[in-house]
């Protein structure tokens, strides 16, 4: 029996392991807050995949960049900002239009100064703006080749420090991981 070739599935395997768990976690995280703050389960499955893909972009970026643990200069930080734009476009006919809109606009910001376009957050879909959320927290609190990760304690005072990520939802993430670790709230 044939099957069809999976895009997804097939770039999946040429990421290397740090990406891919932190992909897993991502997507694991999108998931569980979505259920947490009542999204369908059709939302739900979303925000897995979206998270389980959002950095797939990351691909065609040199890995010494990626990988690169001292400060980017402006050339490779100009690459970095476009990993957004290269999954989306990569993956377009192979996921859902709102999958594909978590990809692109991970990084917009609610203040509308994210990239790659500059959007307010708070135009967009749930499902963009939870996948940013879960992605900035798992960035602060994993190992990275530049730092180490920090306490909940510690994301939390960074997760709700700026303009970047939508409130409501940076506080529905913080209860739900404060729950699953069994923390009371600061």
């Amino acid at each position: 029996m044939a099957f069809d070739r999976n895009p997804v599935l097939e770039l999946w395997g040429h990421l290397d392991d740090g990406t891919r768990a932190h992909l897993v976690r991502v997507g694991g995280l999108a998931c569980d807050l979505a259920r947490h703050i009542g999204l369908s389960a059709k939302e739900q499955d979303e925000a897995r995949l979206a998270g389980l893909v959002h950095d797939i972009g990351k691909l065609w970026i040199p890995n010494e960049i990626v990988a690169k643990a001292a400060p980017l200069d402006l050339t490779e930080r100009r690459l970095m900002r476009g990993h957004p734009e290269l999954g989306a476009r990569r993956l377009e006919g192979a996921v859902s239009p709102e999958v594909l809109d978590a990809i692109r606009y991970h990084h917009e910001r609610m203040d509308g100064r994210g990239y790659p376009d500059g959007i307010p957050a708070g135009k967009l879909p749930t499902v963009c703006r939870l996948v940013a959320v879960a992605d900035t927290y798992d960035a602060i609190t994993s190992d990275r080749p530049y730092r180490p990760g920090r306490s909940l304690d510690e994301a939390c005072r960074e997760l709700r420090s700026g303009l970047q990520l939508d409130p409501d939802l940076v506080e529905a993430l913080i209860d739900l991981e404060r729950r699953r670790l069994g923390v009371r709230a600061a």
